[in-house]
């Protein structure tokens, strides 16, 4: 999530498949990478990933969808949560990940990276109408935010330099509640997904957004470490998407700038 979006449990049981249009003809490199590709996401983190009408969507499945097509490769989604994601790429468990992860150097020691194809940030929320305006109104309040998140090491972060306490959920979903709530005074989660959801609540926003982001980084697709063929045509057909006119389309869908 930036470096954040999360359900505990195995990859065996939280198995979720989409066929992928491809099987073409060859190209270099492929001997080293074993197809269908397992794609490591969540499935609960609007607009990059969520389930609509019982089918995965949103603009990272769609992004990965287009790309793994320009370069005739198959894939198979696999739903889990956020902390598990980087655990499974270093274990094999699954070929590549995406859930709006951030780059950073933790994870870069660990795993590879595609080249970035969005850049994020880490911001705070607080329920509508709330008389917390800034980060010095923070203290002695409660932060939530998700385990294993780029969200989580920004919330700690403030927590400890302006006298709050944090507190760990499992997903995004129970973060808004909380706040909404008012089980928690404040939320740290990527700045996208904070504009999707005020922007989705329509004319009463459930939440506001404080005027100061935290951080922002780079998200890219993160692959086990080596497998420099696969990142190569990862690459390759982030390329083609982006000179093609697919990209825009799928940021103006999911990811409008108003």
């Amino acid at each position: 999530m930036n470096t954040m979006k999360t359900m505990l449990g195995s990859v065996a049981a939280a198995t979720l498949v989409l066929a992928l249009s491809a099987c073409g003809s060859s190209a270099p490199g492929d001997e080293d990478i074993s197809q269908p590709l397992k794609i490591g996401v969540i499935n609960n983190f609007p607009p990059f990933e969520y389930v609509e009408d019982g089918e995965l969507t949103g603009f990272d499945v769609e992004l990965v969808n287009a790309i793994l097509d320009e370069e005739d490769l198959e894939g198979e989604w696999v739903v889990m949560g956020f902390d598990g994601l980087i655990p499974a790429l270093q274990s094999g468990q699954i070929d590549l990940a995406v859930s709006d992860i951030s780059v950073n150097e933790e994870r870069k020691a660990v795993v590879d990276f595609s080249d970035p194809y969005y850049n994020d940030g880490q911001a705070i929320a607080v329920k509508a109408g709330s008389d917390i305006e800034s980060f010095d109104d923070l203290a002695g309040k409660t932060i939530v935010s998700t385990q294993g998140t780029s969200g989580n090491v920004a919330a700690q972060k403030v927590a400890e330099e302006y006298g709050a306490t944090v507190q760990t959920l499992a997903s995004s979903d129970a973060l808004y509640l909380a706040v909404t709530s008012g089980q928690a005074d404040a939320l740290v989660i990527d700045t996208s997904a904070i504009q999707y959801r005020i922007a989705t609540d329509g004319e009463t926003p459930s939440i506001q957004m404080l005027d100061e982001p935290i951080e922002s980084a780079p998200t890219a697709i993160a692959i086990p470490r080596g497998n420099e063929a696969l990142v190569e045509r990862l690459n390759s057909g982030l390329k083609k998407i982006q000179e093609n006119g697919t990209y825009d389309e799928l940021r103006a869908k999911y990811l409008p700038e108003d």
